[in-house]
């Protein structure tokens, strides 16, 4: 799978990656639930494959939203992230 530079979001607090995490776990658990939709039963190998991963994403979708909301209630700014050290290195 390629990523294009089109598909990147800049985010600089926690709060702007969580809701853009949260909007892509939305768009993917919309896509498998297209998917499963579009499945014949009569595979059932395929259907209960995307069936479990549809399930698996709607897991990371509710345990995104809880960690925001556990997040914004520790710190209602969002901006974590401005307060965490430089992740980068200090080698030339």
């Amino acid at each position: 799978m390629e990523v294009s530079t089109e598909d990147l979001k800049p985010a600089s607090t926690l709060e702007e990656i969580l809701s853009i995490n949260i909007a892509e776990e939305k768009g993917a658990v919309q896509a498998y639930g297209e998917i499963l939709e579009s499945l014949s039963m009569t595979n059932v190998i395929l259907f209960q494959t995307v069936q479990e991963i549809l399930r698996d994403e709607q897991e990371h979708l509710e345990e995104l939203d809880a960690l925001r909301q556990t997040k914004l209630q520790a710190d209602p700014s969002g901006a974590m992230l401005s307060r965490m050290p430089s992740m980068r290195s200090s080698s030339p």
